[in-house]
């Protein structure tokens, strides 16, 4: 999503692959976060479902020693899809940020056709009927999406 509170219209340069973390970077602090004692993991973004291996990624933390949660922030658009993978790779919690139910609003907000909405909620519904906690970040606008 491109949305009006933390992205501009035109979007942003993108940094390039190599200033991104690899995955085994991303396990590699995780093993040290475990080792001093954190005991839960959230993947966020940018969005962390376009990443290919992220249900290897989720894996990999969740069997690490001390690790007992791995959970995911998402905008949700492919949470249907990738839903049994996850559930496989042991993530349990997974918060989605949704601004608003209404379609014109949510267009308006995130700057994608309507109709993004009900994937976004698919996914939802179908991650609320599995094992996984689901929680809803909502960032509310005066005037946007108050109401």
């Amino acid at each position: 999503f491109r949305c009006t509170y933390c992205m501009p219209a035109d979007g942003v340069m993108l940094s390039p692959e190599s200033n991104l973390l690899a995955s085994e970077e991303i396990l590699r602090l995780a093993y040290i976060f475990a080792q001093m004692g954190t005991t839960k993991v959230r993947l966020t973004g940018g969005e962390p479902t376009l990443r290919k291996d992220l249900a290897y990624l989720c894996q990999q933390i969740k069997a690490l020693n001390g690790i007992d949660s791995v959970g995911l922030t998402t905008n949700g658009v492919l949470l249907t899809k990738l839903l049994d993978q996850l559930l496989l790779a042991g993530v349990s919690t997974i918060n989605v940020s949704l601004d608003s139910v209404n379609p014109t609003t949510f267009s308006t907000m995130t700057r994608r056709p309507p109709q993004t909405l009900d994937k976004v909620l698919d996914g939802i519904s179908a991650a609320s009927l599995s094992p996984i906690k689901v929680k809803l970040n909502c960032v509310v606008m005066r005037d946007q999406n108050e109401k």
